[in-house]
């Protein structure tokens, strides 16, 4: 049996640029010498060979899920359950990482597995493109001269350990397209006692690829508009901390434990 290894980073999938991708897996592989398991979960794209390509071509997997919506929810519980790893990243396929900011991230759980790391992303403006960054992937000064500070829980990137996972059994799958998964997951692991530490606005960053922002595309997209809003109503109103209970869970713990006391009655604990 191989060592899992030592992080499983889940990068959600559909119906985008094979250029993009190949530059979330490379940056990934690079901000850390340990051991990654890269897995792209692709929510139903209408070729899934654009990820299989790029994956297989990168040594990632790649799990695809068929679907007629957009869940970034549902591609990350869909990658996540096939997940080996200790540790447990959700990133998206606009993310580059800056020099070693994996490798922090992965420290900071070492010393305390019960921390969740949460990254500040760096949000590039539209002067530089995607051909611009695969040219040069590495220009970290003019990244940051082109980018300002996200707000918190707008790109959701969030690094926390298997038990998170599976005590809460993953993403609000209800949610659709994006916006709230990440407020609502981690609020939930908080109710399991992991506490959450930002990193990110000082030398150890993440960078995001410029595209329209979805908050701004929902103001001309109705559909969009009213999944956030859903999503909205979901987060505001359900204070439950296991979610999808109609999914498989992940293999480690079971949904429920029974326990069954007695003493000299074994003829009943079959009928019991």
């Amino acid at each position: 049996m191989t060592t899992p290894p030592d992080l499983s980073a889940v990068i959600p999938f559909r119906n985008r640029g094979p250029e993009r991708l190949a530059l979330a897996i490379r940056s990934l592989l690079t901000s850390t010498d340990r051991p990654v398991e890269v897995i792209v979960s692709d929510f139903g794209s209408d070729d899934p060979a654009v990820a299989r390509d790029v994956a297989d071509s990168l040594g990632a997997s790649v799990v695809y899920t068929p679907s007629d919506h957009w869940s970034r929810s549902g591609a990350l519980n869909a990658g996540f359950r096939t997940a080996r790893g200790r540790y447990f990243l959700g990133a998206d396929a606009d993310i580059i990482w800056g020099p070693e900011a994996v490798d922090h991230a992965l420290g900071i759980m070492d010393l305390d597995p019960q921390t969740c790391v949460a990254f500040e992303c760096q949000f590039m403006g539209p002067r530089i493109t995607v051909e611009d960054v695969i040219a040069d992937p590495t220009s970290w000064r003019e990244f940051d001269q082109a980018s300002q500070l996200n707000p918190r829980w707008g790109v959701g990137m969030l690094f926390f350990p298997r038990a998170a996972f599976v005590r809460t059994n993953g993403y609000e799958a209800r949610m659709r397209t994006y916006g709230y998964e990440d407020n609502d997951f981690s609020s939930r692991v908080r109710s399991f006692g992991h506490r959450i530490k930002w990193v990110g606005a000082g030398r150890h960053r993440a960078y995001h690829i410029w595209h329209e922002r979805p908050g701004l595309l929902a103001k001309s997209d109705a559909q969009l508009a009213a999944e956030y809003s859903a999503n909205r109503v979901l987060f505001e109103s359900t204070k439950s901390v296991v979610r999808n209970a109609t999914e498989a869970r992940p293999v480690d713990q079971p949904l429920v434990t029974v326990a069954i006391s007695t003493q000299n009655r074994a003829d009943m604990l079959r009928t019991a």
